[in-house]
């Protein structure tokens, strides 16, 4: 069990993994973007696809990889 951060410097890459694994994508013009960071920490959703330039808070305890691309 746990959470997924998967981190991308490029908007298109993101977007294509977020939509090969069907969880969540998060950059800057991403509609209801606190919905999705709420979900992801409530553990509604388990991976979370975020462009490296925002990045997220990762000081959620269950998240058990970071996972860098690029």
């Amino acid at each position: 069990t746990g959470k997924v951060v998967v981190y991308s410097s490029i908007v298109g890459k993101i977007k294509r993994i977020a939509q090969a694994l069907d969880c969540s994508v998060y950059y800057y013009n991403t509609v209801g973007k606190a919905s999705i960071l709420s979900e992801f920490i409530d553990g509604k959703q388990r991976v979370i696809i975020v462009i490296s330039a925002l990045g997220i808070e990762v000081d959620i305890p269950d998240i058990r990889c970071i996972i860098y691309i690029d």
